[in-house]
């Protein structure tokens, strides 16, 4: 391979040198100095020949050693044999692109806004992303071609015929070109566009404009087509074809010194680095320009360099880890390492599936971006991670990778393929064994890789995949950490098989275990766990080998845990962590307790990794305190430091989501390859670059382009009167992982907690009232950090009913209303009062009432007894007394029940009631006795006769129940006149009246004993 490197250095007293280094097999570095000025130009001489004089000797000498230092410092180790395609992110117009907001296909320059948003010019305006979100604009009503932004937020921009700048996006537009007339030079297509702190230059395809805020000055005319622009230290440099490199500095701009070599050098592109110039040119040479005149040049290789001018380059920019990336409108991307070897491209065949290619954007932290012809592309890049897929010839679902004798393997699906280094610079995955049948896991050995697969274990050599065993197999462990002894299990069971003298054999299946075994890690030196993955089957196995150092069945002890008690049913799968075992379940991690013999909860991992967040899938220690964690499709790198177990960065994290995770592999060298269901990615971490810092979310108002800065007290934005229904959106400027940032706020003082996470970018505020308010504003990445909150203050005015005046007027009205309440409630509360009385004066004599009166037949008790003589004593009269005994009623309740005897009495006192006169009280005087008193105001000549009728009334209709049953009853009475109604006659003449009723009953029953002493019986009609 012929590589060629030219340096040119600055010697002391302000020399300007240019040294040109050919290495090729033969090493001729024969040069001369040439004084010319205040430089000395330093060419090749051919033939060798020699100074004139000592001191140009020994000065020659000096300038060949640096020469030689710097290409040392340049020369690099080869391309990595296995470099992957590096993981490539599109965005295609179609996800911006509406009716209302039209995006250009072509994306003709990227810049870099302060607050990390790309601004892209396109035919159709300007395209705002922002990682989160997306915007677009046509400040122009045509074409963009070129924008450049300053750090205080403006934005200059160049179209066809137009030039301007506005404040912020969506604003105000302030176009410039009326200038054209007070230049009379008319404008053209403005390609480029620079800007610093103070100025800035607008370049069509003629000539040079510089604007310094407030007068645009024309300060250069062209030689040739000019299309190509950069800054080198604040100064604006631009690419005439037809002179070479114009610094715009000064007044009138001048020619770099020795960039007139770029004249007929062929197509150029110019681009920059933090502190250099890059321009590649169809002649092959890639030229580093530095502030202090120097040049370093890099000569391509032959072949490459012809490739290169067929595609036609159209953006070259250096980046971080030294190296170049070059755009073409042809070919794609080529990547070149510091010393210009090429290190890959990417095509259409690599992964990028549109290969023209208008700009290039370098920014260091979060990758490389290309416009295309249709839409954006970021490609990570220096590659910490990359990929094995159908691009480089790897075919869906991989199942695991191993190293054997120093090169890699990739195991899918398909068969077992050989990482190979591919054309184009980057590694592919060439057939190595196609098995034919399908492959599930690899392990790997010092000397052999095993694969698992439908048709048993496989152990692939370098000389090819040789069968051991026939036997559905699923997984394969080494046990002991020695490579001869291979413990695998299947579908019904596990086995173990050794390396004898005759090769791989089968000596033995574990015993007590018959359901498939997918999943086998080791505990201890002795000791694996093995279980299922469909179905709750958790084993503990722990062997002791015979003193041939034998394994056999007879010394192995299987523990069933598949009902053990802690975790919920379902699949138990065992997981390697620095400190011991965790098992994943579908309630959770836990660790198992070998003295309690049960699962216990692992509190601080289920906080970290919580079951909502998907499950917990497999791991890989690292060393004594780190792993990563496969939890769902993310890879998690977990630290266990003093305060436990925390999350780190880790440019895993970058891997895309969606992918079902396979396995994961450390190498020799550290490298970790992660195998998923779509790809192979490798991650080098030496190779791990900075990730760019968090920067706190921007809050922007859907209803109007307005960016909410942070904005607190006196400044807080005032966003009218209130109420009012608010639309927020959130943008985070994280591209990584653009689809998983989340976000949470809390509008203060209304919202003291905050709110979940989500990755909803827009916060809707329904009818927010007048005042002042702080929302607080947070984002979350891929990588689990967290941005600091930025706080935006906002007021709003309170409307006309809420202001001085008007609450005054609430006051009095107020007042007014509560005078007007409280008479209206005091009448209501007197009225109420009286109800109240009244209903509690009817309640009492309700309960008086039913103090005195039987229940069953309604009429008054012995408690109304006192009352009674006390109303009969007011009337002065005398008054009958007459006791009721109803006969043979106890045969009644004894024969026929008590309801029957319940409907008797009932029946008897309604007869008595009809049979009395209204004046009279009638009493239940208790059981089936009834007292009757009768005031006589006229005597008692006929107190015998009512009370003959009675017994009448009684005895001579039978009695009916509600049955239809009918019965005969009679009654004794017993009676007696008090001649006077008080208490003590009344009293004396109720005890004669009882003695009469015992002669009665005595006499035979149905007749009555009065105070005449004369029996009076019924006779039956």
């Amino acid at each position: 391979m012929e590589r060629s490197w030219n340096a040119r250095l600055a010697l002391p007293a302000h020399a300007f040198a240019i040294v040109e280094v050919t290495l090729n097999r033969k090493v001729h570095m024969p040069v001369c100095f040439t004084n010319a000025s205040n430089s000395m130009l330093i060419k090749p001489i051919a033939g060798g020949r020699k100074s004139g004089s000592r001191s140009s000797s020994r000065r020659n000498s000096w300038v060949i050693a640096s020469a030689m230092l710097i290409v040392l410092a340049n020369a690099h180790a080869l391309a990595d044999p296995e470099q992957g395609l590096p993981l490539i992110q599109t965005f295609s117009p179609s996800v911006f692109d509406s009716p209302a907001t039209p995006v250009g296909a072509q994306a003709f320059d990227i810049e870099r806004a302060a607050d990390r948003a790309l601004l892209v010019s396109n035919n159709e305006g300007l395209l705002r992303l922002d990682g989160t979100g997306w915007r677009t604009w046509n400040p122009v009503r045509g074409s963009v071609l070129a924008s450049a932004a300053r750090d205080d937020g403006r934005v200059f921009v160049g179209a066809v015929n137009d030039l301007g700048y506005f404040d912020h996006f969506g604003g105000e537009f302030v176009s410039l070109r009326d200038w054209s007339a007070k230049l009379e030079q008319p404008f053209g297509e403005f390609w480029t566009v620079l800007a610093n702190d103070t100025m800035t230059w607008f370049v069509d395809r003629e000539r040079a404009y510089r604007w310094n805020g407030q007068r645009l000055e024309m300060v250069y005319t062209a030689q040739g087509e000019m299309r190509q622009g950069a800054l080198l230290d604040a100064s604006a440099v631009i690419l005439d074809p037809g002179a070479g490199l114009i610094l715009l500095a000064g007044n009138p701009a001048y020619v770099i010194p020795g960039s007139e070599r770029l004249i007929g050098a062929g197509n150029c592109v110019l681009g920059k680095s933090a502190t250099t110039l890059v321009t590649l040119c169809n002649d092959g040479v890639l030229r580093l320009w530095s502030s202090q005149t120097q040049v370093q040049e890099v000569t391509l290789q032959t072949t490459v360099a012809r490739q290169m001018a067929q595609a036609r380059p159209s953006a070259v920019a250096a980046l971080p880890s030294g190296g170049y990336a070059v755009a073409t409108r042809y070919g794609g991307l080529f990547l070149f390492e510091p010393g210009g070897a090429l290190q890959g491209i990417l095509a259409n065949q690599s992964g990028l599936d549109n290969a023209r290619i208008f700009s290039l954007l370098a920014t260091g932290a979060d990758g490389l971006w290309l416009g295309r012809d249709y839409g954006l592309a970021m490609i990570e890049w220096p590659g910490q991670v990359s990929r094995f897929d159908i691009d480089n010839g790897l075919p869906r679902m991989p199942q695991g990778v191993g190293r054997l004798d120093g090169r890699m393997y990739l195991v899918s699906s398909a068969g077992i393929f050989r990482v190979e280094s591919g054309t184009g610079g980057f590694a592919r995955a060439e057939p190595f064994a196609l098995i034919g049948t399908s492959l599930f896991e690899v392990t790997q050995s010092a000397n052999a890789l095993f694969v698992t697969s439908t048709d048993g274990l496989y152990a692939l050599e370098s000389s090819g995949a040789r069968q051991l065993d026939k036997r559905l197999s699923y997984v394969a462990c080494f046990m002991d950490g020695v490579p001869a002894r291979l413990l695998v299990g299947g579908e019904h069971g596990a086995w173990m098989m050794e390396h004898g003298v005759d090769g791989w054999r089968a000596v033995g299946n574990v015993p007590g275990i018959s359901s498939e075994i997918r999943r086998i890690v080791a505990e201890g030196p002795s000791t694996v766990w093995l279980a299922s993955r469909s179905a709750r089957q958790l084993f503990r196995m722990s062997w002791k080998l015979d003193a041939n150092q034998t394994w056999s069945p007879e010394s192995t002890q299987v523990e069933d845990f598949s009902d053990a008690a802690g975790v919920s049913p379902g699949p138990v799968r065992p997981i390697a962590f620095p400190d011991g075992l965790v098992f994943a379940s579908a309630s959770g991690l836990f660790r198992f307790d070998n003295a309690q013999r049960r699962f216990i909860p692992d509190a601080a991992l289920n906080l970290l990794l919580p079951r909502q967040n998907g499950e917990v899938r497999s791991s890989l220690p690292l060393d004594k305190h780190r792993v990563i964690v496969v939890q769902h499709d993310r890879y998690r790198m977990l630290q266990f430091g003093a305060e436990g177990w925390s999350e780190q960065t880790s440019p895993l994290a970058r891997i895309p989501r969606g992918a079902w995770p396979r396995a994961l592999f450390r190498d020799t060298d550290d490298t970790i390859w992660v195998t998923t269901s779509d790809a192979v990615y490798r991650h080098r971490p030496e190779l791990q670059s900075v990730l760019p810092s968090l920067l706190p979310p921007r809050v922007e108002l859907e209803r109007a382009p307005l960016i909410l800065e942070s904005s607190i007290g006196s400044d807080a934005l005032h966003l009218g009167v209130a109420p009012q229904s608010l639309a927020l959106r959130f943008a985070g400027s994280v591209y990584v992982g653009a689809d998983d940032v989340q976000f949470r706020s809390r509008l203060l003082p209304v919202e003291p907690e905050w709110g979940e996470w989500s990755k909803r970018s827009v916060r809707e505020l329904g009818f927010v009232p007048g005042g002042d308010f702080v929302l607080e504003v947070q984002t979350r990445d891929i990588f689990d950090r967290h941005s600091r909150t930025n706080r935006f203050g906002f007021h709003l005015d309170r409307p006309w009913y809420q202001r001085g005046w008007a609450l005054a007027l609430y006051a009095v009205a107020l007042v007014g209303g509560v005078w007007l309440i409280v008479r209206w409630r005091d009448r209501q509360l007197r009225a109420r009062a009286l109800a109240l009385e009244r209903q509690i004066r009817e309640r009492t004599q309700a309960l008086e009432i039913a103090s005195v009166t039987d229940q069953l037949t309604g009429l008054h008790n012995r408690r109304y007894f006192e009352i009674a003589t006390r109303a009969l004593f007011a009337q002065g009269s005398s008054t009958l007394v007459a006791l009721i005994d109803l006969d043979h009623f106890k045969r009644i309740n004894d024969t026929l029940g008590h309801d029957v005897g319940d409907q008797v009495l009932t029946a008897v006192a309604h007869r008595l009631v009809n049979s009395a006169p209204r004046s009279s009280v009638l009493f239940r005087w208790g059981g089936e006795e009834f007292l009757l008193l009768v005031p006589l105001p006229d005597g008692y000549a006929d107190a015998e006769s009512f009370v003959r009728s009675i017994l009448h009334r009684v005895g001579d209709t039978p009695i009916t129940t509600t049955d239809n049953a009918s019965m005969e009853l009679t009654c004794s009475i017993g009676w007696e006149i008090a001649a006077q109604s008080d208490a003590t006659s009344i009293r004396e003449s109720l005890r004669l009246a009882d003695l009469n009723l015992y002669a009665a009953k005595n006499g035979g029953r149905d007749r009555v004993y009065g105070a005449n002493a004369a029996i009076y019986h019924r006779l039956p009609s």
